[in-house]
């Protein structure tokens, strides 16, 4: 038996219930989470075994300016929880350094053998509300870093390795199906509800999917990806990928806009913001079909540039036209060459159909002379259009009426 070090990084800064610093409070070790029994606690000489001398009086020292615990020495029974109280307030658990533990660890798996580690928690403490008696009875894993990560990837805090192809690097949320409404104790056993992580070849083997991705269960409890972001291009299926494509599976996309929030594309004038709609998942540019967007034009001032349209695309992917132009200067709206309906003021609009002269007219229709004037008999109806300055039209039987002269 040995007596551990004291306390750990997660747990040494103490803050009051009001979330002040507990600066040089007075703090009572305890054994148990009621507070009934005083811990034999040592101050830190820096041995396993420390000396009666060393005994912290009543089991109490004072903490830093900063609200944070000295070392010391726990029990000689190689106790790695206490309980602890400052100034009388709520009691909380302080848990031993963690390099006993990790020793510990380091013989599981560091040899190579399968081993589980858990780190226990308990409903001990009761909940965070401050009160007195409770206190902080879930364990935890805390992982400290100090260094940016660049050349040599410093700072990464946890690696996960594959080492076949067919393996899966995840993590993993378990817990019943459903809890008991008054005890709210577990029901049945544990099962997925969530996974997190990577992977390379598909389950069958018949594919890759070479993707990070988020998975939850469906209705018959089987995880299905809903997220992923693909590592290995798929397309070309070469190891990385300079602009990613984050897709969605059996998922859709509810941003709540209730406080306000907004679904924003956006980048600084000059660029192009669109949402395309494709029959390919991957991106390509030949399975486009139209595209909304916001034009990449400058803007100049006079709320000129940055216009809307909506474009279409061939069988190829390959620009059509644009068969609507929203100008956000003057709100006219463009359906195709030629036809514009004309914003004048918040109120009036007109039409204008080949021609931009309305002759100084306000919500009015503008029809410019027929580029070429119909030929032949329309069937089921007519044909209104201008002629030399004159409003025309030609009925099912060919009959060709002036209405208004020029």
């Amino acid at each position: 038996m040995a007596s551990r070090r004291f306390p750990d990084s997660g747990s040494r800064y103490i803050l009051r219930p009001n979330g002040d610093q507990a600066s040089n409070g007075l703090i009572v070790y305890y054994l148990d989470g009621a507070g009934q029994s005083r811990a034999p606690v040592f101050a830190e000489r820096g041995t396993d075994d420390p000396d009666d001398d060393d005994a912290l009086v009543n089991s109490q020292t004072r903490l830093d300016a900063y609200g944070g615990q000295l070392d010391f020495r726990g029990p000689r029974d190689d106790t790695d929880a206490l309980y602890a109280s400052v100034d009388g307030g709520p009691i909380f658990r302080v848990l031993a350094a963690p390099e006993p533990r990790l020793q510990a660890l380091e013989q599981i798996v560091g040899t190579g053998t399968v081993g589980t580690v858990t780190i226990p928690s308990s409903f001990a403490g009761g909940e965070d509300e401050g009160q007195p008696g409770q206190f902080d009875s879930t364990g935890r894993l805390n992982l400290e870093s100090y260094q940016r990560a660049d050349y040599n990837s410093y700072g990464e805090v946890l690696r996960i390795y594959s080492r076949r192809a067919d393996s899966k690097q995840m993590i993993a949320w378990y817990g019943p199906r459903s809890f008991d409404p008054t005890t709210r104790e577990p029901i049945g056993s544990n099962k997925p509800w969530f996974w997190m992580g990577a992977h390379y070849e598909a389950n069958d083997h018949g594919s890759i999917h070479g993707h990070w991705s988020c998975e939850i269960p469906d209705t018959t409890g089987a995880l299905q990806t809903r997220l992923e972001l693909p590592i290995w291009d798929p397309v070309t299926g070469v190891y990385g990928m300079d602009k990613g494509v984050i897709k969605t599976n059996a998922a859709d996309l509810n941003v709540r806009t209730s406080n306000g929030q907004e679904l924003r594309l956006s980048s600084p004038a000059g660029n192009e913001k669109p949402i395309t709609f494709s029959n390919d998942s991957d991106g390509r540019d030949a399975y486009r079909r139209w595209k909304l967007r916001a034009t990449n034009e400058s803007e100049s001032g006079g709320n000129a540039g940055t216009n809307f349209q909506l474009v279409r695309y061939d069988d190829a992917g390959v620009l059509i036209d644009t068969p609507v132009v929203v100008s956000r200067s003057t709100g006219n709206i463009t359906l195709g060459p030629g036809f514009v309906a004309r914003r004048s003021s918040s109120s009036v609009s007109s039409l204008t159909l080949n021609t931009t002269s309305l002759g100084g007219g306000v919500g009015v229709v503008g029809v410019g002379n027929a580029t070429t004037p119909p030929a032949s008999n329309p069937t089921g109806g007519g044909v209104l259009y201008a002629e030399g300055g004159a409003l025309k039209w030609r009925g099912s039987s060919g009959t060709v009426t002036t209405i208004a002269a020029a």
